[in-house]
């Protein structure tokens, strides 16, 4: 799923649900001394090719790990685990079909296999196929009723679907199994802050950076409550320290921007909105929100610029057609 971002002054949306790594679950095999080595045969020559695409999995080269967990499968028909990781390359290289056929097979061939279903909910969810995603997450957790990662994933596919009140649940159910999962206390935060509980999101993203000190999103969100709140000085305190942890993330300035708009700075505004665009060119409210604080700052010949940039970048957007609409004819006016 992609991150979620705020918007203009529109409700607020925070950012990557999910926890950033799945456990695997097998460790490299220990190897036998050289000077006496095992008889080849292909259960053993599966696991070799396994254990190469694992270690390529772990170094993110997909496509490597693919080959390998297929000569894997190849060699031994029932190495269910090199089946359950090849859907988990396929996904991670964006492959959404072939991961879903993955995890599929693994669980025709073990239907209690609480993994499979967990995984395949996760690319089930990247699609945006969120009732499908509900219903694995669920059929995990009949397998494995103590598996804390499956309720956060439910809880994220049932808040991807505006079901705040059962996503809340679920991570309350993560935690009580795991009072140290970070991030369900981040996503759950996330899902306060969907509702407006902004109060009760900043003690989770608090939490969150007690339990992960440097988890910048944590910071980042909890700023976007602040902000939303009214508190800029402390939002902005908070922006900077997701920044400093992560100078790369374009969303952190266009956020910021908005928050020195919302304090009328806006030469401080413009330039985050800039530094946003440099990193991402595609963001089409970076340059609408820079075009208002042009316009403030009565600079309007640069402010219908970015506004004709915005619309271009995003042609089919209603709502910021009709606030371009809008700013144009402000910006326009004797």
């Amino acid at each position: 799923m992609a991150w979620r971002k705020l918007l203009g002054s529109c409700t607020a949306r925070t950012v990557a649900r999910r926890p950033k790594d799945f456990p695997l679950l097998i460790q490299r095999l220990s190897r036998l001394p050289a000077e006496a080595p095992p008889p080849k045969s292909e259960p053993a020559d599966s696991m070799d090719a396994f254990n190469r695409g694992l270690a390529n999995l772990n170094q993110a080269r997909f496509s490597r790990a693919v080959a390998d967990f297929t000569e894997a499968v190849r060699l031994d028909p029932a190495n269910l685990l090199a089946l359950i990781n090849r859907g988990e390359a396929y996904r991670l290289r964006g492959n959404y079909d072939a991961a879903i056929a993955d995890f599929t097979e693994a669980i025709r061939l073990d239907p209690a296999n609480a993994l499979a279903f967990n995984n395949r909910g996760i690319v089930h969810r990247a699609k945006e196929e969120f009732d499908l995603a509900v219903d694995d997450f669920t059929q995990a957790l009949q397998i494995d009723p103590n598996n804390a990662l499956a309720y956060n994933n439910r809880a994220n596919a049932s808040s991807d679907k505006g079901e705040y009140d059962l996503a809340i649940a679920d991570y309350n159910k993560a935690i009580q199994l795991n009072p140290q999962y970070a991030w369900a206390y981040h996503n759950r935060g996330s899902a306060y802050s969907d509702k407006g509980e902004y109060d009760r999101a900043i003690a989770d993203f608090t939490e969150t950076l007690w339990l992960e000190p440097n988890n910048a999103l944590s910071y980042h969100n909890r700023a976007i409550a602040y902000r939303l709140k009214g508190e800029y000085d402390r939002a902005i305190a908070d922006f900077n320290e997701a920044l400093q942890l992560d100078p790369e993330y374009a969303w952190g300035y266009y956020n910021r921007g908005l928050t020195y708009s919302d304090k009328g700075e806006y030469d401080r505004a413009i330039a985050d909105y800039s530094e946003a665009l440099r990193l991402d060119p595609k963001i089409a409210f970076a340059y609408y929100q820079r075009g208002i604080a042009l316009r403030f700052k009565g600079d309007s010949q640069r402010a219908l610029a970015d506004f004709s940039k915005a619309l271009r970048l995003d042609p089919e957007n209603r709502t910021l057609r009709y606030k371009l609409a809008r700013e144009r004819a402000k910006t326009k006016e004797p």
